[in-house]
């Protein structure tokens, strides 16, 4: 890191730096040299490297109230600054119009000072001569706005100059007045029509040399031109330049922007009612055709049921296999069969055994007693009522023991089977 500052306190004065700060800082408060053309006072020192100048930029952030201030060079009160670092500095939170300034102490040798107000002496006996490089508006967290104070390259007030004074210049009402002689330097008064400041003859007429400040509002007015809804009023006698919007957005201009956006794509059509602001999309664009197809590819087949799409002829068949498969069969109140009996709840399970079965002298195979404990009544139809009681109950199943009808009360493996009645109706009833 390299700065310097010449003349400064404590060391001896260089020559050459002094002789360029006269040459190059004629100015009242000083300015700030562009970094593309540095003065030779830094590309002649050695210890200067004027490659890093970026003439005092800023780097901030909504995020921080810390901001960078690059390097540079510059001139503050006759005396020559040069700085190859960046320097950061620290702002309020929540504070407007804070000014960041260059300048140097007039204590220390090489002290070049990039800070607030705060970091200068300010004192009427002691005061560090400094130039405003920004100005910064924060919130709570950050940087919200920056105003550019920097004078880049070199400037000089002409109202603070009394021409005839300082530069030995005639002062003249009208360039008229004044002699026509080459490389003669004149200053006008205003008084006439002609507007204050220095003119110089460049062998045929006197021009002017630069322009003041109300000169240049006049120019920057001049050149601002309203356009669509846009109005520019410049005041002369105030210095202000309003620029209006009389054309303001309304809703109207608002939909058809968004009608003007919107297209019909494929089966898609946009129609807008300008009068009555309606902006309608529609998709009945969609024919017969591709409902059904899409119909069809919402259809899945599932367990016991199939769907068939017949596209040619535009049918769907819903088929039901021969045999449903379930767990349970119930009924949410009640159900009467044929023969009057009324029944509720579950009517039957994957776990329930067949039902007896009427038949003649065959053997029967289904279980219908299933276990000990069970409430089912079981029936035993025999062809005629003369072989109620001589005919043996034959099955096949071996969960239910042979049994002869005369045994009315016998326990056989452990089954207790009674005979409940018989009426002569060729019907003999059991229970366990």
């Amino acid at each position: 890191m390299t700065e310097k500052a010449n003349p400064s306190p404590s060391r001896p004065a260089d020559a050459f730096a002094t002789a360029g700060a006269i040459a190059y800082g004629g100015s009242i408060d000083g300015f700030i040299v562009d970094a593309a053309e540095p003065t030779a006072i830094s590309t002649q020192d050695g210890e200067i490297n004027e490659a890093l100048f970026d003439t005092f930029s800023q780097s901030s952030s909504n995020s921080s109230l810390t901001v960078s201030i690059s390097g540079g060079e510059a001139f503050v009160f006759g005396a020559w600054l040069a700085i190859d670092t960046t320097s950061t500095v620290t702002l309020e939170a929540d504070t407007p119009d804070q000014t960041v300034f260059i300048g140097w102490n007039k204590n220390a040798s090489n002290d070049v000072i990039i800070g607030l107000e705060s970091a200068f002496a300010v004192g009427p006996t002691d005061a560090d001569q400094r130039i405003p490089l920004y100005t910064f508006d924060t919130d709570s967290t950050g940087v919200i706005d920056v105003t550019d104070q920097r004078q880049i390259g070199k400037s000089q007030k002409v109202q603070t100059l009394t021409a005839a004074e300082k530069l030995g210049a005639p002062v003249y009402s009208s360039t008229t007045d004044a002699p026509s002689e080459s490389g003669s330097v004149i200053a006008i008064d205003g008084s006439g029509s002609e507007s204050f400041g220095l003119y110089a003859y460049n062998g045929s007429e006197y021009i002017k040399v630069g322009n003041n400040s109300e000169e240049i509002e006049s120019i920057i007015a001049s050149i601002i031109v309203g356009g669509n809804s846009i109005e520019v009023d410049y005041t002369d006698a105030t210095d202000s330049l309003t620029i209006n919007n009389t054309g303001a957005y309304f809703d109207e201009d608002a939909i058809d922007a968004i009608a003007d956006a919107l297209i019909g794509g494929d089966d898609i059509s946009v129609t807008y009612d300008d009068p009555n602001e309606e902006l309608t999309i529609n998709t009945s664009a969609l024919n017969e055709e591709e409902v059904q197809d899409a119909v069809n590819s919402l259809l899945v087949s599932g367990e016991s049921i199939s769907f068939t799409y017949d596209d040619a002829n535009d049918t769907l068949v819903v088929d039901l296999s021969s045999t449903i498969d379930v767990d349970s069969v119930s009924v949410s109140s009640s159900l009467t069969d044929a023969s009057g009996v009324e029944h509720t709840g579950e009517l039957a399970d994957d776990g329930d055994p067949q039902p007896p079965e009427s038949h003649g002298n065959e053997a029967h195979s289904d279980s219908f007693i299933k276990s000990s404990g069970d409430t089912m009544t079981a029936a035993l139809i025999l062809s005629d009522s003369s072989q109620a009681a001589s005919r043996e109950w034959v099955n096949t199943n071996a969960d239910v023991p042979n049994a002869d009808t005369a045994d009315n009360a016998d326990l056989i493996d452990g089954y207790d089977l009674q005979k409940d009645g018989s009426d002569g109706d060729g019907i003999i009833n059991f229970k366990t």
